[in-house]
């Protein structure tokens, strides 16, 4: 119960996290850098190649690049997708990210969600509040002021936990410097590795359950792992909206604008590319000549699938807000893209509609692509 409620507050914090978002430093580019002695002192949405970040956020940070490179300070949250992230530095209100490679070796006054295949929590760290986490092999050398919530291939714990530490795992060890002050609850094929010089507090569970039993038992972290991935999922298109509205924000709001105005053709259009191009991608595909093609069309349908729903989330965004004039003020047609959004999302959760409701946004959001160049090629024309 108390995981559940875990979930639920970090789901509703990282939207309302965003849904807030009026006043931010935004910033794009390849290798881009907050230096020693810079503050910023609003929010911070970077995209980039690299980030560094050696100087303070006096805000949240909100990060997407190949590499993410913490050594100063981040007041408040940190929300990061890379590759590889490194953290030295500290985090004020706990860290949710997403990586290949994710490594703290820092101060995190809150919690750690994290998703990655490589998670390493290193013995310079100090996390003041729970950890969540899944990956193939997780390492956690640092003190842990809450519970350890994790799933892998390997997990290793060599520092104190002061409550329970409750696994899904293959491979569990208790290193000699291992202190569990709660519960231990593991549930693996095999039996824990404990070093001799390692404590449990409380009680230890460990379930070798039948395959119906395992299941039951997997559920609770199935369920974690599934509403991990919606905030993931949900952030992650947030993030990629905010770059798109700082970089083509005209663009985006006429795109809305023609699904308002014309909505039958972009339906019908929106229908036709939906289900028609992966019939051509696929025929393509059975021929040698048209292999090379048929990949780069299939890149482009994706692409053109989610951008699609930016689209159509920005203009339900806009048309709950009112907003009917084109703005360029790009905090508001960002408020209106993440309400949209929001909403989306919480739809999709209704048992047998949620296919049903991306199919819907999706269609328009592809004809809308039409219909715009229609409307541009007609006006070359003229």
């Amino acid at each position: 119960m108390r995981t559940g409620s875990k979930a639920l507050i970090i789901s509703v914090s990282v939207m309302l996290m965003f849904s807030a978002a009026s006043a931010f430093d935004a910033r794009t580019g390849g290798n881009l850098v907050v230096s020693v002695g810079e503050v910023v002192y609003e929010d911070l949405f970077i995209a980039g190649d690299t980030i560094t970040i050696d100087g303070s956020v006096e805000g949240d940070l909100y990060a997407a690049a190949r590499t993410v490179i913490i050594r100063g300070s981040v007041r408040d949250s940190a929300t990061i997708f890379a590759t590889t992230i490194t953290i030295t530095g500290s985090i004020g209100h706990g860290i949710h990210a997403a990586a290949e490679e994710l490594t703290i070796d820092g101060m995190v006054k809150g919690d750690v969600v994290v998703l990655g295949r490589i998670v390493s929590l290193g013995r310079d760290a100090a996390i003041e509040g729970d950890v969540i986490a899944a990956g193939q092999k997780i390492i956690i050398s640092s003190p842990v002021e809450g519970y350890i919530l994790g799933a892998g291939n390997t997990i290793s714990v060599n520092n104190d936990v002061r409550d329970d530490a409750t696994f899904a795992v293959k491979t569990l060890t208790l290193q000699e410097n291992a202190r569990v002050g709660g519960n231990l609850y593991y549930i693996s094929d095999d039996e824990a590795v404990i070093f001799s010089g390692a404590e449990v507090s409380g009680i230890i569970v460990h379930r070798v359950p039948e395959f119906r039993e395992k299941l039951r038992g997997i559920f609770p972290f199935v369920l974690i792992a599934g509403v991990l991935g919606k905030i993931l999922s949900f952030v992650m298109m947030a993030v990629v909206g905010l770059a798109f509205v700082l970089i083509a924000p005209k663009w985006l709001f006429r795109l809305s604008e023609s699904i308002k105005r014309h909505p039958g053709p972009c339906a019908g259009w929106g229908a036709l590319i939906l289900f028609v191009a992966p019939l051509g991608i696929g025929a393509a595909f059975m021929t040698l000549v048209g292999i090379t093609l048929a990949v780069m069309a299939s890149m482009a349908y994706i692409a053109a699938l989610y951008l699609s729903q930016i689209i159509t989330a920005l203009l339900i965004g806009r048309l709950l807000l009112g907003m009917k004039e084109e703005t360029d003020k790009p905090g508001h047609l960002y408020g209106s893209f993440v309400l949209g959004l929001f909403l989306i999302r919480l739809v999709r959760f209704i048992p047998g509609v949620g296919i049903f409701v991306w199919a819907v946004v999706v269609l328009f959001g592809l004809g809308a692509f039409v219909v715009i160049q229609m409307k541009v090629k007609s006006l070359g024309a003229v």
